[in-house]
């Protein structure tokens, strides 16, 4: 995604936007968008291929979340993915019916898991299941790989992490997934580097956002990472990762 302006409101369906170098295009505004909202000035998120206004951003809420990845209900689905017939189960109860259904879990007096880690080997299809789960929901995805925040975005880790939380109450239903999480989800030592350090604060501010949203609300946290061994205690604890879905390797029927 990339951020724009809104220059002008031709009609209800399109308008004018400039981009950050300052070009002017004439685009279409999708039709999830709340059109109320829209104003000359406003920040709107941006498709990156079309330039769709596929978003609006708050007054206050940074442009550096244009880092994040996000698509409103991807294209992906549960039919597209061969095998994983239990995790994606697991993945329905989890996810899918907290956000569909949220009626059940009141019914029976218990609170649906806050958050899920998908683990397993690379390209075992967690990130495509991750996409089915908000195709099923129509859920926005919004994807972020935990080794970016750390490395492109020196400093300011814990401040992606509030406006990443922030964007997806904004455009609920949502689902936010954090790629690589072993990247800041590491096992705590005595930091001794200015990057251990930012590692660390990326950390707990991920911790205290977990801590800081309802499990009954329309915001699902999905997690994956390639070594679940490594990731802090801290992280995995009930009430904040309720859920681990483990991804094998494909066996010979499967591949076939």
């Amino acid at each position: 995604m990339g951020v724009g302006s809104l220059e002008e409101i031709i009609d209800d369906n399109h308008a004018i936007v400039s981009s950050a170098v300052g070009a002017e295009y004439y685009v279409s505004i999708c039709s999830f968008v709340d059109k109320d909202s829209l104003e000359p000035g406003s920040s709107v998120l941006l498709h990156n291929k079309v330039l769709n206004v596929v978003g609006i951003l708050a007054d206050d809420v940074d442009p550096m979340v244009s880092v994040m990845k996000v698509d409103k209900a991807p294209l992906e689905s549960y039919a597209s993915i061969g095998g994983l017939e239990s995790q994606i189960q697991e993945i329905k109860e989890a996810v899918e019916l907290p956000l569909t259904h949220p009626e059940l879990y009141e019914d029976i007096g218990i609170k649906p898991p806050k958050g899920v880690i998908l683990y397993g080997e690379p390209g075992t299809g967690k990130t495509l299941l991750a996409k089915a789960v908000a195709n099923s929901t129509s859920a926005t995805f919004l994807r972020v790989v935990g080794s970016e925040l750390i490395q492109k975005y020196l400093g300011d880790g814990p401040k992606l992490v509030r406006e990443l939380f922030r964007v997806a109450e904004d455009m609920a239903p949502s689902i936010v997934f954090i790629d690589e999480i072993d990247a800041v989800g590491t096992k705590r030592y005595d930091a001794n580097s200015g990057g251990e350090r930012e590692i660390q604060r990326t950390m707990l501010e991920l911790l205290n956002q977990l801590d800081g949203f309802d499990a009954r609300g329309d915001v699902k946290v999905l997690l994956a990472t390639n070594r679940i061994d490594t990731l802090d205690p801290a992280l995995l604890r009930p009430g904040r990762i309720d859920r681990k879905i483990e991804f094998p390797l494909p066996d010979e029927k499967t591949k076939r």
